[in-house]
């Protein structure tokens, strides 16, 4: 009978010896703990991406320190030379370079640190183009402001577009 007695008191919430038995909590901390969360919470930080991609908010305050560690990371040569990026890089080339837990792309960074009016990559729908085609450049002369039309435009002129490549594809098949 005293086996029972303590299965018994264990499930009311009482302690038995030295074991205590897990506190009762309210059905509404019970549903914040166990509704279901996104992957950017799970690892305990917020996602850097929002509607529009991963660089559809404004800049964060760049410190003097972020400029130093930025140009640190650039292979700088001459005017006309193509600066490429020897920090981490994304799967297409693009260096990252993060600044206040938000990972940045590094062509945005150069054209932020260098342009005269850096609230210009303010708007969303505004991109960095690269003039030269090569993916980790961080020359500022190679680098302008445009549009994803702007940028759709250029792609499909120097050939590097899907469309391009299909109809090419096509005409010699």
């Amino acid at each position: 009978m005293r086996e029972q007695e303590q299965v018994n008191s264990l499930h009311t919430g009482d302690v038995v010896g030295s074991i205590p038995t897990a506190p009762t909590i309210s059905a509404k901390e019970n549903q914040r703990l166990t509704a279901p969360r996104g992957p950017s919470l799970r690892s305990g930080r917020r996602s850097t991406r929002t509607r529009g991609g991963p660089l559809a908010s404004p800049m964060p305050a760049f410190r003097e320190v972020d400029g130093h560690r930025f140009w640190r990371l650039v292979a700088v040569g001459a005017d006309h030379e193509c600066w490429p990026w020897t920090g981490a890089k994304n799967s297409k080339g693009y260096g990252r370079f993060k600044v206040e837990r938000r990972l940045l792309c590094a062509h945005r960074v150069a054209v932020h640190l260098t342009c005269d009016d850096p609230s210009a990559l303010a708007n969303p729908k505004t991109l960095v183009l690269h003039q030269c085609d090569n993916p980790p450049c961080c020359n500022p002369a190679h680098l302008r402001l445009g549009t994803a039309s702007d940028n759709a435009r250029e792609m499909m002129q120097r050939g590097r577009g899907s469309l391009t490549k299909h109809n090419r594809s096509r005409s010699h098949g």
